[in-house]
């Protein structure tokens, strides 16, 4: 092929492409004329001007009819790909008309949802077509995320071995002890806890559990596993009755107020544990949303602080540092 020849090869015209797949269904010239509802010499036209930019014979012509060529019948299957591509093509993007996000699926790990779902739910509300809103105890949201099953994840995963994601800590939280109101002062120390009041825990191997268990052995404590509880509500009646303590952190608790005159909230001895919540999404599919969303969410955990000081709570003030967007 010469340099010529090869500065004037443009491109593929899905609408000569079309009309090029009619003339092959028919093998008539006459006939796809009829069909497109133009004239014979014009359809003529189409069809040497496709081979001329193209510099191949497309139809073998006789007095009995056409017949497609090698090349012809290359160029017909690849022009219906292209046409189907273009028809789907179309049609996801008419998801996208007057919503800048068709679908979106949310996942908010339990104990934080309670304090951020009014915040989330109103500023995707404009912007999504469809959203869907994940909450509770799951051993999937990791994968699900990860396979594209969710969109966007507020976890304490941060997933930080893989690239491309819009990561975002909202906050970070030290572990605390939250015992009986009723306990006298001078038994609220963790090994004291220990020895008077059985440990009520989340499920073995449970995120939480993953936390408190290395911790519990750094201080040589092997206490036995006689409660288990997925939820924190569960645990705070137990824990108010004065019948269990537990280890947790502070926004697992500070949604249920109607306990706090009830609780104790104790800091825990070093070495401290802690974990991080973050907001993370694929950095393409969203423009700024994770970023705006993060900003709600780090708001509405601040708003949550607010009601601490001057309560039983005001100790976790000092257990919670909440992330500015960096």
């Amino acid at each position: 092929m010469s340099q010529e020849y090869a500065a004037r090869t443009h491109h593929l015209d899905l609408r000569v492409l079309t009309q090029y797949l009619i003339v092959c269904e028919t093998l008539n010239m006459t006939g796809a004329a009829r069909k497109m509802g133009l004239s014979t010499p014009a359809v003529s036209q189409v069809i040497l001007r496709l081979e001329h930019e193209l510099g191949v014979a497309l139809f073998e012509r006789a007095p009995q009819g056409l017949r497609v060529t090698p090349a012809g019948v290359l160029l017909r299957d690849r022009a219906r790909s292209l046409i189907a591509s273009e028809a789907e093509a179309l049609q996801e993007l008419n998801a996208y008309r007057g919503k800048l996000i068709p679908r979106l699926r949310l996942y908010v790990v339990d104990n934080i949802g309670m304090h951020l779902m009014n915040a989330i739910v109103p500023e995707l509300a404009p912007v999504v077509r469809t959203l869907e809103v994940l909450s509770g105890r799951t051993l999937t949201h990791v994968r699900d995320f990860i396979s594209g099953d969710i969109d966007i994840l507020i976890s304490t995963e941060d997933f930080a071995d893989i690239s491309n994601l819009d990561r975002h800590q909202l906050c970070r939280q030290d572990f605390m002890a939250i015992a009986p109101a009723s306990l006298p002062k001078g038994e609220r120390g963790l090994w004291a806890l220990a020895e008077n009041l059985p440990l009520v825990r989340f499920r073995e191997n449970g995120q939480m559990d993953q936390f408190v268990e290395p911790y519990l052995d750094a201080h040589g404590l092997r206490l036995p596993r006689n409660i288990e509880c997925d939820s924190i509500a569960t645990m705070l009646e137990l824990i108010s009755g004065g019948y269990a303590w537990t280890i947790v952190t502070p926004f697992a608790v500070s949604w249920f107020r109607h306990r706090w005159s009830s609780l104790a909230w104790l800091p825990l001895p070093p070495p401290l544990i802690s974990h991080s919540l973050y907001l993370v999404a694929n950095a393409e599919n969203f423009l700024d949303l994770p970023a705006v969303l993060a900003n709600r969410c780090r708001a509405a955990l601040r708003q949550e602080m607010r009601a601490w000081p001057g309560t039983p709570a005001e100790p976790a003030l000092a257990a919670v540092k909440v992330d500015r967007d960096a």
